[in-house]
């Protein structure tokens, strides 16, 4: 009898384990299908609203190397460093005397932080001044008709290589102390001049439809903004160097572009689980990746 109870009791496990199992398979079935079929639901309605999610659609166009600047400028932030050694003892950006009072940062003959006096013009003005050649080399970068970081598209999220991108902000810093600094010497041709390369620098980041890209733009942008405000502080400004700094302003569409962005991502975000879908070796990648990246962040 106690062997038959134990038989009756095993195979009442075994049934309720296959059900189990069954219900599981079931289960994996129909999230399956389910998360197909919304996904074709998703894509068919951004079709329909003639929205594009494919990254061949959306990659721009790669122009040739003497029509892009952004090796002009990465090769030019390589030679500021050792050329301006005191960029970083400019006067103060984007700081404030009391609330709502920003400080006109050209006007000041002597600076610091924390009350103490720290800081001049002897120092990184002359080396501006020696650095003439290569802000000349800064004007002509930003003329170039085209701005393309190389980043391969079609690589996308599963092997994701990106140039140096943040050494673009260093022109963009430069030209900001050049404009301050001949504002405060009253030469204001020279700081239009330097003023407007620096915010068609930001304008011709445009075609990047990466949002760290965008981030890196905005930065740019914001230094152009605050040096624009600086401008105006300054009396003597005739209508045709308004008109250059409003024309050069007008060319900035930074919503759009982030817009663009965000689709490329959504693009690149679908591409990236095709790509691991049908390749083992690129899931491992990412895999591997991700593991990588959660040792350096500590998860």
């Amino acid at each position: 009898m106690y062997d038959i109870a134990v038989k009756r009791w095993l195979k009442r496990i075994g049934f309720c384990a296959a059900g189990l199992a069954l219900l599981l398979l079931v289960f994996v079935a129909e999230e399956h299908t389910r998360g197909r079929w919304a996904l074709n639901r998703n894509l068919s309605r951004l079709k329909a609203n003639g929205e594009d999610y494919l990254v061949a659609a959306l990659e721009p166009r790669h122009p040739p190397g003497n029509h892009n600047s952004f090796a002009d400028l990465t090769d030019i932030a390589d030679q500021l460093d050792p050329m301006v050694k005191h960029m970083d003892d400019a006067p103060p950006s984007l700081r404030f005397a009391v609330t709502g009072k920003e400080i006109v940062a050209w006007r000041l003959n002597q600076w610091g932080r924390n009350t103490r006096i720290t800081n001049d013009w002897s120092r990184l003005g002359p080396e501006l001044d020696e650095a003439r050649d290569l802000l000349d080399l800064l004007h002509t970068a930003v003329q170039k008709p085209a701005y393309d970081s190389g980043f391969d598209y079609k690589k996308g999220f599963v092997d994701f290589q990106l140039g140096s991108l943040g050494k673009v902000k260093r022109p963009a810093e430069i030209l900001k102390d050049a404009a301050l600094y001949e504002m405060h010497r009253g030469n204001l041709d020279a700081a239009g001049g330097h003023l407007c390369a620096m915010v068609k620098l930001s304008s011709d980041q445009s075609p990047e439809p990466l949002v760290i890209c965008q981030l890196v733009r905005d930065a740019c942008a914001t230094m152009a903004f605050d040096a624009t405000w600086q401008a105006l502080q300054a009396p003597g400004w005739n209508d045709a160097q308004l008109a250059a700094m409003q024309a050069a302003w007008e060319a900035c569409h930074f919503a759009k572009d982030m817009g663009s962005a965000m689709e490329m991502e959504r693009a690149l975000a679908f591409d990236f689980y095709e790509q691991i879908k049908s390749s083992k070796a690129k899931l491992a990648s990412a895999v591997n990746q991700r593991e990588a990246a959660d040792e350096v962040l500590g998860g």
